[in-house]
């Protein structure tokens, strides 16, 4: 008899489990990328339905409080919760579609839309950095493959299991575009003046902002309210940006429908002043954020931290 948890590990469209199937990946996608797609939809579905169910379950618990405690969703908190413990299970199939579209250049089972392309012309013109303010939305792993198809190298900050796992697993997806991305690991010795480097050599740095894992050495340095609570403010984005005169320039790569992607560049943020308009900068970042989230809140991926590593405990709530 197989066990439920050996059975999860099989999934072929999970990527928390998907170091395990690489060899599978790179084999699926010498295929033509629709027939893939087909392939990965049903086997989710499937998957969903029997091996994942439990999972999907107890994904639907863990986002249902934060979601229902947030006033602009109270109302519909339950069908959100719902919706977003899908998208964190269906998004793999369509993300790796996209990854293998965008590494081929070709016409594919996604219609991919860009807008904005001039705003990340506008943010390097004469050569300068550029800090990019890509939130835990949608496919936010396929912004830096997104930047290379616009001709950028960029190099991320993040955790351990995206410059592990998913760099091995989007390797056999986007051999080519994969080796004009890289990634710093948050927290390690040097990360951020590695960061800084990048960004004095006129370079693009990828921040995933939600949460301050140490780079910048701020943690907990700032309160803003957000989604109605009081949390942290990150400051790491606005604090590389001042250092290297860089702009900040908010990227989002989601869902637009049913086999539809669109790759959205907003405007450019200029760099605060100085150290003291960091916070001023911060929050006019993550109110743009806020509402990307009250617009789009099954497609963000920061609820399980909204209340734990974000929030502000009640005792010191009243920290400036």
């Amino acid at each position: 008899m197989v066990s439920q948890q050996s059975v999860a590990d099989l999934s072929v469209t999970d990527l928390r489990v998907a170091g395990a199937n690489i060899d599978l990946f790179g084999l699926l996608w010498r295929l033509p990328a629709g027939l893939v797609l087909d392939f990965l939809e049903q086997a989710n579905a499937w998957e969903m339905r029997h091996s994942l169910a439990r999972r999907l379950a107890s994904t639907v618990e863990m986002v249902a409080t934060p979601i229902a405690q947030t006033p602009a969703l109270r109302d519909r908190s339950d069908q959100v919760a719902r919706e977003c413990a899908e998208f964190f299970f269906r998004s793999n199939a369509a993300l790796s579609a996209l990854l293998v579209q965008l590494e081929r250049g070709t016409a594919g089972p996604l219609e991919v839309q860009w807008q904005g392309v001039d705003n990340l012309r506008r943010a390097r013109e004469g050569g300068r950095p550029v800090v990019v303010f890509a939130p835990h939305i949608g496919f936010l792993y396929a912004v830096p493959f997104a930047l290379a198809v616009l001709g950028e190298r960029s190099v991320s900050l993040t955790g351990e299991m995206t410059g592990d796992v998913l760099t091995r697993v989007f390797s056999t997806m986007a051999p080519k575009l994969i080796e004009s991305t890289s990634y710093i690991l948050v927290p390690s010795p040097g990360c951020a003046r590695a960061a800084t480097d990048t960004l004095w050599r006129g370079g693009v740095l990828v921040v995933f902002p939600e949460v301050n894992y140490g780079a910048t050495g701020n943690v907990q340095a700032a309160t803003t309210t957000f989604l109605g609570r009081t949390v942290w403010l990150p400051t790491m984005a606005a604090r590389f940006a001042r250092i290297a005169r860089a702009d900040i320039l908010p990227v989002l790569v989601t869902p637009d429908g049913p086999r539809r992607v669109r790759v959205e560049l907003d405007d450019p943020v200029a760099a605060p002043a100085d150290r003291h308009a960091d916070v001023a900068t911060s929050v006019r970042l993550f109110r743009w954020l806020e509402r990307v989230i009250e617009e789009r809140p099954h497609l963000w991926w920061g609820w399980p931290l909204l209340d734990t590593k974000m929030r502000v405990a009640e005792v010191t709530a009243g920290r400036t």
